[in-house]
């Protein structure tokens, strides 16, 4: 079984779902692409779970780092990068 810090209860089906279904909706994701998004679908989940807690300011913390650092790349590399300013484009490849 899968503890947090809080004990939070977490709706494991439904994670599952989301994710089975982005892979069905983009199947050009990349492998990298699609585990951040798997990553940032869990932070996501340990928030909206545990706010019948306590404010989680670790959970929050982390959730905001995936969107930073994990989903706004993902959205870069599939597809948003090519309606970008040439100057804002990502300059490494994935």
């Amino acid at each position: 079984m899968f503890s947090t810090l809080y004990n939070v209860k977490v709706n494991w089906m439904a994670y599952l779902f989301i994710l089975v279904l982005i892979m069905l909706l983009f199947p050009s994701m990349s492998f990298y692409s699609y585990l951040a998004v798997a990553i940032t679908l869990q932070q996501f989940f340990l928030v909206f779970y545990s706010f019948n807690y306590v404010i989680p300011i670790r959970y929050i913390a982390g959730s905001l780092f995936c969107v930073q650092l994990l989903l706004g790349p993902v959205l870069a590399y599939n597809g948003v990068n090519d309606i970008q300013y040439f100057k804002y484009k990502m300059q490494v490849p994935e």
